[in-house]
């Protein structure tokens, strides 16, 4: 809860035009705690820690009439993912990945975090 109430009190005042010395944490910062804390399950747990991990594995689900499924998911690395593959990754309406509702400034830099660590 407190790391809530402090990002809330982050985002608002992050983004602004001040100088950037005047920031609490740094924009590098704030990419790292959306990539590893977002506002759900972290990014981490699938992509790995620098965005290079990739796997598949059967997910097994019931439809309505009560059948049961078997789907093979691929997890795919997105530490070269480009800005527009990444934003549509997170504008797209999947069946596994959270909805995160981050905003394209937030998207943005999570995509350059990735690219800064993976050089």
């Amino acid at each position: 809860m407190k790391r809530f109430i402090l990002f809330l009190l982050l985002t608002n005042s992050l983004f602004s035009e001040n100088n950037s010395s005047n920031l609490f944490i740094t924009n590098e910062e704030y990419a790292e705690m959306l990539y590893f804390e977002p506002r759900g399950i972290s990014c981490a747990i699938c992509h790995g820690v620098n965005g290079r991990k990739s796997y598949s594995y059967d997910y097994v689900y019931r439809s309505y009439s009560g059948k049961r499924y078997r789907k093979k998911i691929f997890v795919k690395p997105i530490y070269k993912l480009s800005l527009q593959r990444f934003l549509d990754a997170f504008s797209k309406n999947q069946r596994f990945m959270p909805k995160y509702r981050l905003s394209k400034r937030e998207i943005y830099l999570i995509q350059q975090y990735l690219q800064k660590v993976n050089k």
